[in-house]
């Protein structure tokens, strides 16, 4: 059995890589009682000990600006800080592999796969433009009918 949950190990690197391994340093900058932040490194079943819950992950993660994922584990945790996954069966094993069915593929066909790839080249914010571009082009020429021109300058040229 472990001696400390994920939480805690968490809790502890903000502790000490952030805090200078002081916990009242820590219930300082989270604005949380000193002794109460103490008891959250409490090994597990220590009698006094407190749960890191919701309300101490969100003062933490507000007060050091935490990236997203930070509390599920999912980023880079020096070897000492090794979160281990729960090995005990919660009612969600996987399916069996007689019993799984396949489903297909989408095809994505060789435009799709272009705009893909030079959409995952770019930051957030040129995406944005770019669906702001597709959205005002898709709205120009309607949904797709049979025989009609490929772009507006298609239908503009045969208008003239």
């Amino acid at each position: 059995m472990p001696e400390f949950t994920n939480h805690q190990l968490l809790l502890m690197r903000l502790r000490d890589d952030r805090c200078n391994k002081k916990a009242a340093e820590l219930a300082r900058k989270i604005g949380k009682d000193a002794t109460y932040v103490s008891r959250l490194f409490y090994p597990i079943g220590k009698k006094g000990g407190k749960g890191v819950g919701l309300e101490i992950m969100t003062a933490c993660t507000k007060a050091f600006d935490l990236p997203a994922g930070y509390w599920d584990g999912a980023v880079d945790l020096p070897a000492n800080y090794k979160i281990d996954r729960d090995s005990h069966s919660n009612g969600h094993e996987p399916a069996n592999e007689s019993g799984v069915i396949q489903l297909p593929t989408q095809r994505v066909d060789r435009w799709t796969a272009e705009a893909m790839d030079i959409l995952s080249k770019l930051n957030e914010a040129q995406r944005a433009a770019c669906v702001v571009q597709l959205r005002a082009y898709a709205a120009a020429v309607g949904p797709p009918r049979d025989g009609q021109a490929l772009s507006v300058a298609d239908q503009k040229k045969g208008a003239a």
